[in-house]
């Protein structure tokens, strides 16, 4: 196989795995804010809206449940694959994975309870996942224009080598570089020995 290197950038690609390894982590992080927002919005609203019966022992047992279930439902998303670099900027499998992941914490949850004896406030239990799922996927859909902005200005990138024929190559590093957003930088090109490079005009 013959190389072709592409890239002129070789001291910048300890930062660029390095940054890249950041995305993960600032998902976990913007997920447990929206989660801390969504069980303060569910607690609150399960004292002040009508529809619920008042008690005055919500607020006691939200405190001793609200950290077990973060954790749980941070926990189940890691599960699902939800932090994986891979689902991060295109695609739509970075939200069905938090979907997934929100409707068997909340099962669980629920199982838990009712097989614990645990007299967790129903009207809390449906606010928080009713709110929570829709925040983390918007947090998410925020996440991935932060993260297609930065990758156009050339950070969070992922390194590429692009294997086949050089018209194949040519036209898939083509891609890559109007596309940036996409976070991608193309190192080099893999050929079989004796193809010409760079490939004839058409």
């Amino acid at each position: 196989m013959a190389v072709l290197e592409t890239s002129q950038r070789r001291h910048a690609w300890p930062e660029l795995r390095l940054s890249a390894r950041l995305v993960p982590v600032a998902a976990i992080v913007v997920d447990l804010l929206l989660l801390a927002i969504a069980t303060v919005t569910a607690m609150l609203g399960r004292q002040a809206l009508p529809i619920f019966d008042a008690r005055d022992d919500v607020s006691s047992l939200v405190l001793l449940a609200a950290g077990p279930m973060l954790v749980a439902w941070l926990a189940m998303v890691q599960g699902v694959g939800g932090y994986s670099r891979e689902v991060f900027g295109a695609g739509t499998e970075e939200y069905k994975r938090i979907l997934r992941a929100s409707m068997l914490c909340a099962g669980l949850v629920g199982i838990g309870c009712y097989l614990t004896s645990i007299p967790l406030s129903r009207g809390f239990f449906l606010l928080l996942f009713a709110i929570g799922t829709p925040l983390l996927i918007l947090g998410r859909l925020a996440l991935r224009r932060v993260i297609h902005r930065t990758r156009e200005h050339g950070h969070l990138c992922e390194r590429l080598i692009i294997a086949g024929d050089p018209a194949h190559v040519d036209e898939v590093a083509a891609v890559l570089r109007r596309e940036s957003w996409l976070g991608y930088t193309v190192l080099g090109a893999l050929t079989a020995p004796g193809v010409p490079w760079p490939p004839p005009p058409r």
